[in-house]
């Protein structure tokens, strides 16, 4: 009896002695964690002295400038002593110090107050370029003595802001009908750059609706209320074949674009939905993909979201699956997407994958409720490669890949390493899908590595999918398959405008009545990149000016 009650004390001995063990493992685990959060919020706590005395300083040196600005407000310009005063004899000049700088009696500053930056105090200076309009009033009757026989000593000038309200006018084209007097032929003075036959608005007007719609986001009914406050009343199907004649006058300059898109070798796209109504008021939800680098940007309707519109838009087949002719641009090189499925039939057309590394660290920025220690260490390695990207942003490829091999490949490595000491989580945790794309995606991601014109991310493509969603939230759909392709067109020109700083209702206004008469092999001339560096564009402002 005493041998089993001694071998149940000595059992509940051993458990006692496991949990102590097992408590004691979890205090060494505590105080590790508690070592490393001490060790971040001393690192905290000396950024944070760090501001406070740069913090101070800056305003030790604001209330010295505040000073001397109030001292120098309140005394006078003391005199020049190189003038000499009146009557005084005029005194032998010092004997010179021979070459090289000559002492000025002010003393040097010093290279803290060097680096200061000039600050100004006052209204800023009115645009010297803005178009101005003067308004000049005359002297009226002297106020002491009524005298009406003044002399003009000077002007006083003074600049307010205006605005001028918009206005339509009727133009009126003026074209003498003449005889000959050699053949007696009757004749019409031509047509001065006619946009098409029956069409009764000028590129201006089309412009401006194309504009208000596309780069505005204004729904229709609210552009025919705005025309109709200045005066003019369109029907809808007049105005809708006007926007169609512009889409598809546009179009035409499509392929040229498309190849000076595709002659950089490396393409980011992206895609969002497009509602389009069909039949009797249903509606679908088409494609409208963008495909966009440093020279245009494209976007191209599609009525389903499936990679064979894709496909087609690069050029690597036509509609029915079969390779394309030799006149339509074909595209090769890297693109710049995320994991989506819709691209793995182009991978596997000879296109090189890249993929976004935006996508991979927004993934752990959502996991960080799921393991806050494991996320906060992989954004710092993000964070590291994106400082790099910054330093080499305004270099040449070739230069910022070198410096993408001198110090982006050891972070990576080192990216890799944790990336295989890195546990495994439950299927539906945010860690785990944040791991598991990081694994799958590793090529894609870094080969941004391999050719210093692949970018770290697709944020480009994603900042103009933006304009068609902006557009989406104001008017909803589109009415047609059909005008979503016109709407491509024109978000195209629009936002390749944008992007080289180019007036898009003055590009239209100029290249609308010239696409008609311009040969297929000039079409490069009218695109906005070079249409910008030419004279035409010059041409143009001055129309629009007159």
């Amino acid at each position: 009896m005493h041998d089993v009650e001694r071998d149940s004390y000595e059992q509940r001995l051993q458990a006692k002695d496991r949990e102590i063990d097992d408590l004691r493992a979890r205090v060494d685990r505590l105080e590790h964690m508690l070592a490393q959060m001490q060790l971040q919020l001393d690192a905290v706590l000396r950024e944070n002295r760090d501001l406070r005395r740069e913090n101070q300083e800056l305003r030790r040196e604001n209330q010295d400038l505040r000073k001397q600005l109030g001292r120098a407000k309140r005394e006078d310009p003391p005199p020049d002593p190189a003038a000499p005063s009146p009557g005084a004899s005029p005194q032998p000049e010092a004997p010179s110090q021979g070459p090289g700088p000559q002492p000025t009696g002010k003393p040097r500053p010093s290279p803290k107050e060097h680096r200061k930056k000039r600050r100004t105090y006052g209204r800023s200076a009115m645009p010297p370029d803005m178009e101005r309009k003067e308004d000049l009033h005359g002297w009226g009757p002297c106020p002491s003595c009524g005298g009406t026989d003044p002399k003009q000593l000077r002007e006083e000038v003074t600049e307010f802001y205006d605005y001028v309200p918009a206005r339509l006018v009727i133009r009126r084209v003026i074209r003498p009908v003449c005889r000959c007097r050699d053949c007696q032929l009757i004749s019409t003075a031509p047509q001065p750059d006619a946009l098409a036959p029956r069409l009764r608005a000028t590129p201006g007007l089309i412009a401006l609706m194309i504009y208000e719609k596309f780069a505005r986001y204004l729904p229709f009914y609210r552009v025919d209320r705005e025309l109709l406050r200045l005066g003019l009343s369109i029907p809808e199907g007049t105005r809708t074949r006007w926007l169609e004649w512009a889409a598809g006058r546009l179009s035409l300059l499509l392929p040229s674009l498309k190849r000076a898109l595709f002659s950089t070798g490396m393409v980011q796209t992206d895609g969002t939905g497009y509602w389009v109504v069909y039949g009797s008021g249903r509606r679908h939800c088409g494609q409208m993909a963008v495909y966009c680098n440093k020279v245009a940007t494209i976007y191209d309707y599609s009525p389903d979201k499936s990679g064979k519109h894709q496909r087609i838009f690069l050029g690597l087949e036509d509609k029915n699956g079969n390779p394309p002719g030799e006149d339509v641009p074909r595209f090769s090189g890297f693109q710049v997407a995320d994991a989506a499925s819709v691209s793995d039939r182009t991978y596997a057309q000879g296109i090189v994958e890249c993929g976004c590394n935006a996508h991979a660290r927004r993934n752990f920025e959502e996991a960080v409720t799921c393991d806050e220690r494991v996320a906060m260490e992989a954004l710092s390695f993000w964070r590291r490669l994106y400082a790099v990207e910054a330093d080499a942003r305004e270099l040449s490829y070739s230069e910022r890949l070198s410096i993408r091999k001198l110090r982006s490949v050891p972070i990576v490595a080192e990216l890799r390493s944790w990336l295989e000491r890195q546990g495994s989580y439950l299927p539906k945790e945010k860690m785990s899908e944040a791991l598991g794309y990081l694994r799958r995606q590793w090529d894609a991601l870094f080969r941004y590595l391999e050719d210093g014109r692949i970018p770290i991310d697709n944020n480009l493509s994603e900042r103009q999918v933006k304009s068609v969603v902006l557009g989406r939230k104001n008017y909803l759909f589109c009415g047609s398959d059909r005008a979503g392709g016109w709407a491509a067109v024109s978000f195209t020109f629009i936002a390749t405008c944008a992007q080289h700083g180019v007036d898009a209702q003055a590009w239209m206004r100029d290249v609308l009545p010239r696409i008609q008469g311009t040969r297929l092999s000039a079409y490069d001339e009218l695109l906005p990149h070079r249409w910008k560096h030419s004279a035409m564009r010059v041409a143009a402002l001055e129309c629009a000016a007159a």
